[in-house]
C-alpha cells in the first residue's frame, strides 16, 4: 500500500523533491483538482542511484544531489512556482507532479531542456477505443472463423495463460466468466474494487476469454485463460489517465500476467511504453489498440508493446480504424458478440475488441509454447499474419491480419510457419491504389477438411476474383509445398512424406494486384493401411541394407474416456505398440505438457484441480525410436464443485 502525499509538506521544485519521491510512494484519486494539471517527469539515472543508495535518508540525500544538480535552478526560472509532487511510480522511475495549468505547458518545456531530465510529458485522459454497433449482418462468432480459431483450438486453449485486462473493471459474475476472473487492482483508488463502472471492461473480457464450449453464452479466442481484471479508470465513461494505465502495468507485471490488453489508444505516451518494457522483461506481452479515429497518427513504433488495427470481416480495414506505421496487425473488430456488463450479450465494434482478440491468441501461443519470448512471440505472430492491403508491411494492416491456427503452429516451431509470407514482385508497374483493393475468394475442392488421406493426394482448390487470380501457394504444416501459376489450381502432394495423424492444409492465392486470401483445413494422413502397390517378393531385407522404419506407433486411450467428469487426482492411462518399439508417451491438458512416461504400461497422473472447471483437452502423444508419432485426444469435464 502506498503512502499518500496529499496531506504531507509539499515537496519543493526541485531535482532533489522529485528524486527523494521516487523513494518513497504516493497516491492520488481521480482527476486533478480544478485549475490543475500533472506533469509526468522522469529524472535521469535515477534508477541506478537508488540501487546503490541503502544507507540512511541524508546519505541518499547527498547521494542524489550529488549525481542530479541543477533541476531546482530550470525550475526556478518558471514564475517562481513550486511543484508538488502527487504520486510516484518507482517502478519506472517517474514523479506525478501538480501544476497550475496557465503554467503546466512552459513548465514541461523548460524541463524538457534539463540535460537531467529522461521525459517530460503531461497526464492526459485517454478515451475508450471503442463504438458500439447494432450490425445485424455478421453471424455471432464470424471473426474466429476468420483467424481460424477452431483449427488452433485443437493445438491451445489457452490454458495455464494469465491476460490482464486493463479497463474499467469486469463483472465477475457473469454467467460466461464467473470463475475465470482473479483478484485485481484499482489503480486509482489503489483497492481492489474492480466492478466495472462502464461496461467496457466486461466486453473485452468476454472477446478474450468468456467461458465457451459450454451450450450457452458466447465463444472466446482463448478459452482456458485466466482473466486478471486492473481497473484503470474510476469513471462513468471509462476515461482512464496515462499515469493510472502505466502504473496497472507495473501491477500486472509484478503479480503474474503473461499478457496485458490495453483497449486504449496509448502508442504516442513515453510512460506507458516504459511500463510496457517494464512488463516485457518480466516475461510479458503488451497489446494494445490503434484508436478509432479513422485518421493516419504519426507515432513511432514500440519495440515493446504490439499495435491492433481493425477489420471488418471482408477483410478492409474499417473506416474508423486509425492507421500508421505504428501499427503491428490488423483484426477483426467490426460487428464482435461479447459479454455485457448487465449479464447479457450484444454485439461491439472498434480496435478495442480488435485488441483483446489479438491479446487471446498471444495466449493461446504462449500455452503451445512458454519459453518463448515476448519479442519472439511479436515476431511469430506477425511473421504468421495474412498479407493484406500492399505487399508487404503497410499502414493500414501492419505485417498482415492475424491468423489464429499459423501463429500457433509458428509458436509450435519458434519460427514463421510461412517463411516466404508475399508473392515475388510481378514485372509490370503496380497498379494505382484503390484501382483494385478486392481479395480473391479461394476453397478446398479436395480433400475435404477432416478427410483421411493417403498415399500421392492431388489438392485441388477453387479460386476467384473480380479479375484474376494469377498464383495459388500450398502449405503443408505451415512449410510451403508448391506453387501452381495457372487455373485450375491443383499441387500433387506424397503425403508418406508426412506423419500419420493430423495434417494441416493452407492454401494462399494471389491476384495480378497483390491482393490474397488464404484457406486452412486439417486432414488426417493415414498410411498405417495403406498397400504397397507392388509386394515385396523377398520379405527378408538384405543384410547390407538398413532396415527403414517409417511405421508410427499405434495407441488407444484405457482411462480416462471420452466425456468422462474427473476430479481431483486422476490416473491417465494408455495402451501403446509399436513394430519395433515405443520410445515415450506425453501427456498434454489444455495444449500444455504434463509429463511424460518412457516406460510401459504408460499412465500419468493429472492434478485436475490445477486445471480449472468444464471442459478439458487430453491428448496423449506417442513417440517410436524411429521418430514416427501418433496422437489421440479425448475431452472430459473438470468437476472439482
Amino acid at each position: 500500500m502506498r503512502k499518500n502525499l496529499r496531506h504531507a509538506h509539499p515537496k519543493s521544485a526541485t531535482l532533489l523533491g522529485l528524486s527523494l519521491s521516487l523513494l518513497m510512494h504516493g497516491v492520488y484519486a481521480g482527476p486533478p483538482e480544478a485549475g490543475y494539471t500533472r506533469l509526468i517527469i522522469k529524472p535521469r539515472a535515477l534508477l541506478e542511484a537508488r540501487e546503490r543508495i541503502n544507507e540512511k535518508l541524508n546519505e541518499k540525500q547527498r547521494e542524489l544531489e550529488r549525481r542530479l544538480p541543477g533541476m531546482g535552478v530550470a525550475l526556478a526560472s518558471v514564475s517562481g512556482t513550486d511543484l508538488e509532487v502527487e504520486d510516484t511510480l518507482p517502478g519506472i522511475g517517474v514523479a506525478l507532479a501538480k501544476v497550475p495549468e496557465r503554467v503546466a505547458e512552459k513548465m514541461r518545456e523548460v524541463l524538457s531542456r534539463n540535460p537531467h531530465i529522461e521525459f517530460v510529458e503531461a497526464d492526459r485522459p485517454l478515451a475508450l477505443a471503442d463504438t458500439v454497433a447494432n450490425d445485424t449482418y455478421y453471424s455471432n462468432a464470424w471473426h474466429l472463423d476468420k483467424v481460424n480459431a477452431p483449427m488452433a483450438w485443437d493445438y491451445s486453449l489457452g490454458a495455464q495463460v494469465t491476460v490482464a485486462v486493463l479497463d474499467t473493471g469486469i463483472n465477475a459474475n457473469h454467467p460466461d466468466l464467473k470463475g475465470k476472473v482473479l483478484s485485481g487492482w484499482n489503480t486509482v483508488s489503489n483497492s481492489s474494487s474492480v466492478s466495472d463502472v462502464n461496461g467496457h471492461g466486461t466486453q473485452v473480457a468476454g472477446v478474450v476469454g468468456a467461458i465457451s464450449n459450454n451450450g450457452t453464452g458466447v465463444t472466446s479466442i482463448a478459452w482456458k485463460t485466466r482473466i486478471m481484471p486492473v481497473r484503470v479508470s474510476n469513471q462513468s465513461t471509462g476515461v482512464a489517465y496515462v499515469s493510472d494505465i502505466a502504473e496497472g502495468l507495473i501491477w500486472a507485471a509484478d503479480h503474474g500476467a503473461d499478457v496485458a490488453n490495453i483497449s486504449y489508444g496509448i502508442t504516442h505516451s513515453q510512460t506507458i511504453q516504459d511500463a510496457a518494457r517494464y512488463m516485457n522483461d518480466r516475461n510479458g506481452v503488451v497489446v494494445a489498440a490503434a484508436g478509432n479515429s479513422g485518421t493516419r497518427n504519426n507515432y513511432n513504433d514500440s519495440p515493446y508493446v504490439i499495435t491492433v488495427s481493425a477489420t471488418e470481416s471482408s477483410d478492409n480495414i474499417t473506416s474508423w480504424s486509425s492507421y500508421g506505421d505504428y501499427v503491428d496487425v490488423a483484426a477483426p473488430g467490426a460487428g464482435l458478440y461479447t459479454t455485457t456488463r448487465d449479464g447479457g450479450y450484444a454485439r461491439v465494434s472498434g480496435t478495442s475488441f480488435s485488441s483483446p482478440l489479438t491479446a487471446g491468441v498471444v495466449a493461446l501461443m504462449r500455452a503451445m509454447n512458454p519459453a518463448l519470448t515476448p519479442r519472439e512471440l511479436e515476431l511469430a505472430l506477425e511473421g504468421s499474419a495474412l498479407d493484406l492491403g500492399s505487399s508487404g508491411f503497410d499502414s493500414y494492416y501492419g505485417h498482415g491480419r492475424i491468423d489464429a491456427m499459423a501463429a500457433v503452429m509458428a509458436a509450435q516451431t519458434g519460427a514463421s510457419p510461412d517463411p516466404e509470407p508475399t508473392p515475388e514482385p510481378e514485372p509490370e508497374p503496380a497498379p494505382e491504389p484503390g484501382i483494385d483493393s478486392t481479395s480473391p475468394q479461394v476453397s478446398f475442392v479436395s480433400p475435404t477438411k477432416g478427410a483421411d488421406v493417403s498415399g500421392r493426394v492431388t489438392v485441388k482448390i477453387d479460386a476467384t476474383d473480380n479479375v484474376a487470380v494469377n498464383k495459388a501457394v500450398l502449405f503443408v504444416n505451415g512449410r510451403k509445398h508448391s506453387v501452381d501459376n495457372a487455373e485450375p489450381f491443383s499441387f500433387s502432394w506424397d503425403t508418406t512424406a508426412a506423419a500419420d495423424g493430423n495434417t494441416g492444409l493452407k492454401v494462399r492465392v494471389f491476384d495480378a494486384s497483390g491482393n490474397s486470401a488464404q484457406k486452412w483445413i486439417e486432414v488426417k494422413v493415414n498410411n498405417v493401411q495403406a498397400a504397397s502397390p507392388e509386394p515385396d517378393a523377398d520379405p527378408e531385407p538384405s543384410p547390407e541394407e538398413p532396415v527403414l522404419d517409417d511405421t508410427p506407433p499405434q495407441m488407444t486411450f484405457i482411462s480416462p474416456s471420452e466425456g468422462n467428469s474427473v476430479a481431483g487426482q486422476v490416473t491417465v492411462k494408455v495402451g501403446a505398440t509399436d513394430n519395433v518399439q515405443v520410445r515415450k508417451a506425453v501427456l498434454f491438458v489444455n495444449g500444455v505438457k504434463l509429463g511424460e512416461d518412457t516406460s510401459a504400461p504408460y499412465t500419468f497422473n493429472w492434478d485436475t484441480t490445477q486445471t480449472g472447471e468444464g471442459s478439458a483437452s487430453v491428448k496423449v502423444r506417442v513417440f517410436d525410436t524411429s521418430g514416427n508419432t501418433n496422437q489421440e485426444r479425448i475431452e472430459t469435464i473438470v468437476d472439482n464443485a
